[in-house]
């Protein structure tokens, strides 16, 4: 039998004692736990240093190489470590070196409840039986609800009155040809649904009641990065072994149960009466959630093993707690053009709309849709993480500390961040911010390359030669026990995500003949898009110029599609038929794709 180690790791929740075996990673015990959420963009294979951790006690174990090309000196002197180099000895005490809880966007904006809830609540008097009609109360409720008899589950008849209750009164809730629940009484107040998001870097979930108002939400950082930042990575891992596909479905199955308990647990909602989840993501999410088979989605022909999915129990998928919630997954389009892109659109009213439009979810996929209602069509390009802090020097989440925006004032440099704390990063918002001020100073060129004569730092800032180019480093000093820094690396990463996502639009419009100027409105999605500012965009080439005053910002557009289907049937119906007829434009192979993207890696100064 192997040696068990027994070590502490301590979360902001609280401490959790672990005993694995030895020769186990930190990062490897640690993906099985709920509340101990570490980052690992490169997947653990100790290229990124993202998966930071403190450790303490009287065998601190040495840094290996890794962990010293990564990690400065006082880093390591202060027992900074790398969750993924790391293997714990006895009596240890781990924690995460914590830049704090992270920012996520949940606004959806004012939603109307439809006529037409997708959940629907009757309240069905059964007719009492006699001698002269003995049908058995299962049947006498199938005619109350129109359905065939013999076709109600034991586990809802379990919840049937007495048969000779006289004239019994059963509240049934239900979906679309599903029976929900089955209640004696009048239970239909005692109703709530919710909706969650899926999305590659956050999950975030909202609570409805029976009106149709949501009452409360909760968010947090997807529980999968442990698995990579990016789903690439993550479907890489799903085909690994006989326990990747497990590991991540467990992952976001323990996330959804705990978001939902919060909720329900803070709203004083008994968990038997929470009836259904409407659920959207990319299709690797959805996949990933209803435990299908992803390997279709990463490798070419590209096909998903279902692009639509019939609602079932939650059980199904290992949620436990809620006896009574089904879960309704939106459509999909294809492998790379999810849910969340049905719920964006659906959002936008994009499918609605005799103007052309173009809907952008700048994150890890790229994601994007031009059109109007007589045709749409999408595409997905491989952006990668750089927009949302991974892979550079000093990139963050949305996290306190985080640089958001970035300005020049008087010829100094100034920049504001999250929650007014010292400054520890740079997120999506400031990167974008920060790359448009370097090319308006001078300091990149149309290259990418930033200048390497100190004598031109502006105030604040000082340049200075790096192992691959020029970096730029605060004055401000260091803040977390690093310095404040944006590298020749950072702005390739930028420059190449940049250019994907530019690449994808020009393509679009190529393919749809369609001229800038004919585009009405441009709708950035996604809490990046909500902070980001347009004419910074447009200065690195991210938006064609000429669109920067016709940005709208939708805030958490796939959250808010997600609960337009739970609140109305027809919005419901509606989705189906963007997933069914939306066209899905494939890039990989493209040779329009290849030139638009290498014309896009230059910056326009």
């Amino acid at each position: 039998m192997a040696d068990i180690v027994r070590w502490t790791f301590t979360a902001p929740d609280g401490e959790t004692v672990l005993e694995t075996p030895a020769g186990m990673t930190v990062l490897e015990a640690l993906r099985s736990e709920p509340q101990a959420f570490l980052p690992a963009p490169c997947a653990g294979r100790g290229r990124c240093g993202r998966c930071r951790i403190v450790v303490e006690g009287e065998a601190i174990p040495r840094p290996d190489p890794t962990e010293r090309e990564l990690l400065s000196e006082e880093d390591l002197a202060d027992g900074v470590r790398l969750a993924c180099r790391t293997r714990p000895a006895a009596d240890l005490r781990i924690r995460r070196d914590d830049p704090g809880r992270a920012r996520i966007h949940t606004e959806t904006g004012g939603l109307v409840a439809g006529v037409d809830p997708l959940v629907s609540r009757q309240l069905l008097k059964i007719p009492p039986g006699h001698l002269e009609d003995q049908r058995d109360l299962a049947e006498r409720l199938s005619t109350a609800l129109d359905r065939k008899p013999g076709r109600i589950p034991l586990w809802l008849l379990k919840d049937l009155p007495s048969p000779t209750a006289v004239a019994p009164v059963v509240t049934a809730v239900g979906l679309p040809g599903e029976i929900v629940s089955l209640e004696s009484g009048d239970f239909r107040d005692m109703s709530w649904t919710a909706a969650v998001d899926i999305g590659t870097t956050t999950v975030a979930a909202y609570l409805v009641d029976a009106s149709g108002t949501v009452i409360d939400s909760a968010a947090s950082l997807n529980a999968q990065a442990p698995w990579g930042a990016d789903v690439v990575s993550r479907l890489e891992y799903a085909r690994t072994g006989s326990s990747g596909a497990r590991d991540l479905q467990q992952a976001i199955v323990r996330q959804l149960t705990s978001l939902l308990g919060e909720l329900t647990a803070r709203n004083g909602v008994p968990p038997e009466y929470l009836h259904a989840l409407t659920v959207t993501g990319n299709t690797a999410m959805i996949h990933f959630l209803a435990g299908l088979d992803s390997t279709g989605l990463g490798e070419s022909p590209f096909l998903p093993t279902a692009r639509e999915i019939p609602p079932f129990p939650s059980w199904e998928i290992g949620i436990t707690g809620f006896s009574r919630l089904w879960i309704v997954c939106l459509p999909c389009i294809s492998a790379y053009v999810g849910a969340d892109i049905v719920a964006g659109i659906l959002a936008a009213g994009m499918h609605t709309r005799k103007e052309t439009c173009l809907l952008l979810d700048i994150g890890t996929n790229g994601e994007m849709a031009l059109g109007n209602r007589d045709r749409l069509i999408c595409c997905s390009t491989a952006a990668g993480p750089a927009f949302e802090g991974a892979h550079l020097s000093a990139g963050l989440g949305s996290v306190p500390g985080a640089v958001d925006h970035v300005d020049l004032r008087d010829g100094e440099l100034f920049f504001t961040t999250i929650d007014d704390a010292p400054a520890a990063g740079f997120c999506g918002s400031g990167i974008v911010d920060l790359t448009a001020f370097l090319l308006r100073a001078g300091l990149a060129d149309d290259t990418g390359r930033l200048d390497e004569d100190p004598s031109r730092s502006p105030s604040g800032l000082s340049i200075r030669p790096g192992d691959a180019g020029s970096e730029l480093v605060w004055d401000a000093g260091i803040t977390r026990g690093r310095e404040l820094t944006f590298t020749q690396k950072d702005l390739r990463e930028v420059q190449l995500a940049k250019a994907a996502l530019a690449a994808g639009v020009e393509t679009l419009l190529a393919v749809t003949e369609t001229d800038v100027e004919d585009i009405d409105t441009v709708f950035l999605a996604g809490g990046f898009g909500n902070y980001i500012r347009p004419e910074s965009a447009a200065v690195i080439g991210l938006l064609p110029p000429a669109l920067s005053g016709k940005v709208r910002s939708l805030g958490n557009a796939a959250a808010r599609g997600a609960l337009m289907t739970l609140l109305s049937r027809r919005h419901m119906d509606e989705a189906i038929h963007i997933a069914r007829n939306a066209e899905s434009l494939e890039l990989s192979g493209r040779e329009d794709f290849r030139h638009h993207y290498v014309e896009s890696l230059f910056f326009p100064v």
